[in-house]
């Protein structure tokens, strides 16, 4: 019996032997799962013969969507709106990648006095991998430091400024920088293959900078699991779990289930807790962002 479990294990790992690449691209366009980064890198296309600085793999493209609906502006919510991520990320050398994704945050309050949350969001990021998995020896896992840049779009308009509405928070830029450290290690002792991804991340951001950028960094977990339940005919389906700290508000986590069509396209849909979070409590405004169990998808297809 386990030498048969041992076979069927070997078999779904050969079938899948690129997991991550497969539904390779988090919602700010790095490999990853919905929120967060994983170890791996996007591929980049190996042929017979070519040396590593000759590898250069073809654009990945993304296309992410969470709500931000359900609870009403008086209540302490944001009213009605949605964030739509659209995501571009390329393979260099089998050991790094970048990419750029593009941020649309749209809301609607429904009260005509509430100062305007709308952003977008221009955000750069590159990732190496320091040690792949099972390079020096099979029980090596991944190692990766990832680099984040992400700057609003608003007209000119400053955050900080003299201003009323999450726009007038204290001491908030309008870009920052992200970095972090990821390893992580595919297990395949368990009845089903499971990956896991786990590192640190040093941020000025404000919610990822949905409210802003600070002028103080702070170091925060984050953390993913994914298993692979059912290999058939080509296709594979992918489920998981994601943690991420967040800096003063509450964290953030999700839950998804990736349907890998083939080796070009993956689907994927799930929910996202973005927590609760109102800055200017302080100040008297009970409004904030108040997103608790929101849907998510996401697509993303390899050329």
């Amino acid at each position: 019996m386990r030498r048969l479990l041992g076979i069927f294990v070997s078999f779904v790992l050969f079938c899948v032997p690129s997991l991550a690449h497969a539904f390779n691209l988090a919602s700010e366009g790095y490999s990853g799962f919905y929120i967060n980064p994983t170890y791996h890198i996007a591929d980049s296309k190996v042929k017979l013969g070519q040396a590593a600085w000759q590898r250069i793999g073809l654009p990945v493209l993304g296309f992410h969507y969470a709500t931000l609906g359900g609870k009403d502006f008086n209540d302490g919510g944001l009213g009605d709106g949605d964030l739509l991520w659209f995501n571009v990320t390329e393979g260099l050398f089998d050991r790094l990648e970048v990419g750029y994704s593009y941020l649309v945050f749209n809301h609607d309050t429904g009260w005509v006095m509430t100062p305007s949350l709308d952003k977008n969001f221009h955000i750069f990021h590159t990732k190496l991998a320091l040690i792949k998995e099972g390079e020096r020896a099979s029980w090596m896992p991944g190692l990766s430091f990832g680099f984040i840049y992400r700057t609003i779009d608003n007209g000119g308009r400053r955050l900080n400024g003299p201003k009323l509405g999450l726009e007038g928070y204290p001491n908030v830029k309008d870009s920052g920088s992200d970095y972090y450290f990821q390893v992580g290690k595919t297990i395949t002792f368990l009845p089903w293959p499971t990956i896991v991804s786990a590192g640190m991340r040093s941020t000025t951001a404000e919610l990822n900078g949905l409210l802003g950028f600070g002028n103080e960094r702070e170091e925060v977990f984050e953390g993913s699991i994914a298993v692979v339940p059912l290999v058939y005919r080509g296709k594979q389906l992918i489920v998981g779990y994601e943690h991420k700290q967040q800096p003063k508000y509450d964290d953030w986590f999700s839950v998804f289930a990736a349907l890998v069509w083939n080796e070009h396209l993956t689907l994927s849909v799930g929910f996202a807790d973005l927590g609760n979070a109102k800055p200017l409590k302080g100040l008297g405004v009970n409004n904030g962002l108040n997103v608790h169990h929101q849907a998510v998808m996401g697509i993303t297809y390899q050329f």
